[in-house]
């Protein structure tokens, strides 16, 4: 099997584009691809500039700026992105772009990539140094097969993040009708503000609130923790004496940041993303370690960590316009969040708990099937293991 140079496969796209042209969902930059190859998510706001680098269908896009997070995405649609991110269009027709971009997806790729980077604090690749790598050069038939084979593993987890979104879309609109509109079922099972539901004004929230529910800040009903520096005692793949998932900016991306022996947040948390993409949540369910750039919020009330998932999701973080650069933990503890009786919020947890267990096991075969991809993608690439 031989290999050539990345150079004679791709260029680099240099075509811009009009900024006015692009909307938040074909705006990409860093900040919206997701690490440890996770895609990409809608971009918070658009670039400053008039025009940006434009990219096309079937390009590879890449993430110059710390290359170890592994930030790489096979473009569905065309669009503009960041000076930061490099866009590689296929030149060489005996390759197939989906293909090329496999043999990118590879961790020997990124080593190659960080092999060649510069700068200590935010190290950026080099251009050149990317245009080395060895593509594995195979027949145009079996690039595709290859090609295929990955792709059907893929649409299986993109398919399984889908299922997810829509659960979590499901949880938000029941806390939406529950906790923003007040229409919760009361004793006889009808909405309860258009029902007649008695309210009250709240000189803390400045509206209206059900009667009996108070308002308090969030260090008063919960621990909020900001993340410190990764544990001495880690590995970069689980093993049996370091299990405990290492996590930081938000991302729960198992095994990104590595794992520990011990956990330092045991209990049920919402995570927080302190920088990068400001506010993005996660609700944790199992013992984990969190790092820099990642605040963690712990509820101390009982049935309650799904609700305060849904509120601090809901948060305005970024306001007027700005672009927030850090979230802090004494920011959050003065949050005022809404606090329920305890019964309307035992009946959302109940309900909202079937989703998050369905979420967990999907999650759980998502976690294989891109184990199973990741180990056969070197076999496939190098002729150990043979697509038929």
């Amino acid at each position: 099997m031989n290999r050539i140079p990345l150079s004679e496969v791709c260029d680099y796209s240099n075509v811009s584009t009009s900024v006015s042209s692009l909307t938040l969902d074909t705006f990409i930059s860093t900040d919206n691809m997701m690490p440890n190859r996770g895609g990409i998510v809608e971009a918070v706001n658009l670039p400053p500039a008039n025009s940006c680098p434009k990219f096309e269908k079937d390009n590879i896009l890449l993430s110059n700026i710390r290359p170890y997070f592994k930030k790489i995405w096979f473009a569905t649609f065309e669009g503009g992105c960041s000076t930061d991110v490099l866009v590689l269009k296929c030149k060489n027709e005996k390759y197939n772009p989906k293909y090329v971009y496999y043999n990118l997806f590879q961790d020997l790729f990124f080593k190659h990539m960080m092999n060649g980077a510069k700068g200590s604090k935010m190290p950026r690749g080099d251009k050149d140094q990317v245009m080395t790598f060895l593509i594995s050069e195979y027949p145009e038939q079996y690039q595709k097969q290859v090609a295929n084979y990955l792709s059907l593993l893929d649409d299986k987890i993109f398919l399984n993040n889908k299922i997810i979104a829509e659960l979590e879309q499901m949880s938000n609109n029941i806390y939406k009708y529950w906790f923003v509109q007040f229409d919760f079922p009361n004793e006889t099972g009808n909405p309860y503000k258009n029902s007649g539901g008695e309210m009250e004004f709240n000189i803390e929230s400045g509206r209206e609130i059900p009667v009996g529910w108070l308002v308090k800040k969030i260090d008063e009903v919960a621990a909020v923790k900001a993340g410190g520096d990764k544990p001495e005692i880690f590995s970069l793949f689980k093993t049996e004496q370091c299990s405990i998932p290492i996590y930081s900016n938000g991302i729960d991306n198992e095994g990104l940041y590595g794992y520990t022996q011990e956990a330092s947040i045991k209990r049920q948390s919402i995570t927080v993303s302190a920088r990068g993409t400001i506010g993005y949540c996660v609700l944790r369910n199992a013992p984990f370690v969190p790092i820099i750039r990642l605040i963690v919020v712990t509820p101390n009330i009982t049935h309650s960590s799904k609700y305060f998932h849904e509120y601090l999701k809901s948060v305005e973080y970024i306001k007027n316009g700005s672009v927030q650069q850090q979230l802090t933990a004494p920011e959050i503890s003065s949050f005022k969040i809404i606090i329920p009786k305890s019964e309307v919020l035992e009946k959302f947890d109940k309900i909202t708990s079937n989703y998050t267990e369905k979420i967990e096991l999907i999650k759980i075969e998502t976690q294989a099937l891109i184990s199973l991809r990741d180990f056969l993608l070197p076999l496939l690439l190098n002729g150990q293991v043979k697509v038929k």
